[in-house]
């Protein structure tokens, strides 16, 4: 069984990439479940006994309703952080099969922050990073918690999203030397989709085939059911970009760009070739 968790800074593209990989036929994918960053203990005694914290469960719970799968034993109380992952991991393989599908892609950007526990929990896992130039990311992070902060738990100011920015980079980063981990830019993705599709399948081990316009979309509906998936992802392709310039203030963006080009320079972090920056270490 193939499993595939894309990572990520919220608003890098990680939604985009969902869509474009999982339209490989032999994948199935599903929105965000926010498992491992839930599955943690909540509270001293529950790390102490090693207990997922009790909104694993019903996580889990919802999973095998959602999907007609483990009916009886998902409502069980999980006996440790461990189990809680096996029953997760066993609901998405009976999900794949289900589908007669040998993989599954789940996508969940804040579980970049959680790879640790899921290398350790969860076999043969394959993650693909997405990285997306900062002063996109930043503006458009910036700019739908002030639309919707009740969804991003507040409205975030500019210094937090550029500091979620650096430090998911940072973290991404830190794991290209680990051969399940691979880096897609967001850039290349938008320009050639089948060429990434054809490199993440390859590396994933899944046979190559081609990149099929109907396969997206009902990937793209599979990853987003409550929304109008294929136009969100289309326009988010191309309205990023002018975030930047539209959303910002001049002060704003000098402040971004300033603490780009700290990072940038930073060596060993993010070097010119990189191309994080727009502006900033320019790609070659």
């Amino acid at each position: 069984m193939k499993r595939i968790f894309v990572v990520g800074c919220p608003r890098s593209g990680t939604t985009l990439a969902q869509s474009l990989i999982s339209s490989h036929s032999d994948l199935v994918t599903l929105p965000e479940t926010h498992f491992f960053d839930q599955v943690k203990p909540t509270g001293r005694l529950r790390g102490l006994l090693n207990l997922p914290s009790s909104e694993a469960d019903r996580k889990l719970q919802r999973l095998a309703k959602r999907y007609g799968l483990e009916r009886t034993r998902a409502f069980l109380p999980s006996l440790s952080i461990e189990h809680a992952v096996t029953r997760f991991v066993r609901l998405l393989d009976q999900y794949a099969r289900f589908e007669n599908c040998s993989g599954w892609l789940e996508k969940t950007p804040i579980h970049l922050h959680h790879v640790d526990v899921i290398q350790k929990t969860v076999p043969n896992p394959h993650f693909v990073h997405v990285l997306r130039y900062g002063e996109d990311t930043i503006a458009s992070l910036f700019d739908v918690t002030q639309r919707n902060p009740e969804a991003w738990g507040g409205a975030r100011h500019l210094e937090d999203c550029i500091g979620r920015w650096v430090d998911d980079v940072k973290l991404s980063l830190s794991y290209t030397n680990l051969s399940n981990h691979t880096i897609i830019r967001y850039s290349t993705m938008v320009e050639w989709p089948e060429m990434v599709c054809q490199e993440v399948w390859g590396f994933t081990g899944m046979p190559s085939e081609n990149l099929k316009t109907d396969q997206f979309r009902d990937a793209s509906k599979k990853a987003e059911p409550s929304k109008a998936p294929w136009q969100a992802v289309d326009q988010d392709v191309d309205q990023k970009q002018e975030k930047f310039q539209n959303v910002l203030t001049d002060k704003q963006r000098r402040k971004v760009l300033d603490r780009l080009e700290v990072e940038v320079r930073k060596e060993g972090i993010m070097s010119g070739e990189t191309g994080l920056s727009r502006s900033v270490g320019k790609e070659a």
